[in-house]
């Protein structure tokens, strides 16, 4: 049976700016032996972050003074899903040599930190089927998925 994958929707670019900033500079920089593919989603999970960063605010009534308002909400909720998303596309991306494992490891690192918290659970699920030879990688066995959760 294939399991059913947290995969991302693309991400709306009109919900994000697209102009480079100096972080996306830098990451283009640092990663000069990956594939173009991994160069790019790990671009779209730095442009989905940011694009968070400067709405979280939304959120938070100590920083707008009053409760946030529903249109506040949803675009917060919404920039929260879009960097959630891309950042599972980055671990299930499967790293084809030593130069995109580490990279995938030292953007997944600058992510995985007390300021942004974990990573979920199907994040870390994606993760490691992204290690997995490539038909393995969208199978799951019903009995591993029906042992979850201790015994029986």
């Amino acid at each position: 049976t294939t399991a059913r994958l947290a995969r991302a929707p693309p991400i709306q670019f009109g919900e994000i700016p697209m102009n480079t900033n100096d972080a996306t500079r830098a990451t283009a920089r640092a990663l000069p032996e990956i594939s173009g593919l991994l160069r790019r989603t790990i671009e779209r999970h730095d442009a989905a972050a940011a694009y968070f960063d400067s709405v979280c605010y939304l959120s938070d009534p100590s920083v707008l003074g009053r409760d946030p308002t529903e249109d506040e909400t949803a675009v917060y909720d919404a920039a929260n899903e879009i960097e959630a998303n891309t950042l599972s596309e980055v671990c299930y991306f499967p790293a084809c040599n030593p130069d995109e494992l580490a990279a995938k490891a030292r953007h997944l690192r600058k992510y995985h930190d007390r300021k942004r918290g974990c990573l979920q659970d199907w994040q870390v699920e994606n993760l490691l089927r992204s290690m997995l030879p490539d038909d393995e990688r969208d199978q799951i066995d019903d009995s591993e998925e029906a042992g979850k959760g201790g015994a029986a």
